[in-house]
């Protein structure tokens, strides 16, 4: 689950594809930080194959 203001939402995406990570970075920003919180999460999918072509997808959807 993401928190995204006053709700949550959920990142789907097939784990056969991709690679999971996340990242916390410090927000150093007074300003920003009265808004955005003390950090920020960078969210990382990283393909498990390269393909010359093909097609991946993700859906960010609002968590019920």
């Amino acid at each position: 689950m993401i928190a995204m203001g006053d709700g949550l939402a959920a990142l789907h995406f097939n784990p056969a594809q991709f690679v999971a990570s996340y990242e916390p970075i410090t927000q150093d920003d007074p300003r920003l930080s009265q808004v955005w919180g003390e950090r920020l999460y960078r969210i990382s999918l990283k393909a498990k194959s390269i393909k010359s072509t093909g097609k991946y997808s993700f859906i960010i959807k609002k968590a019920k």
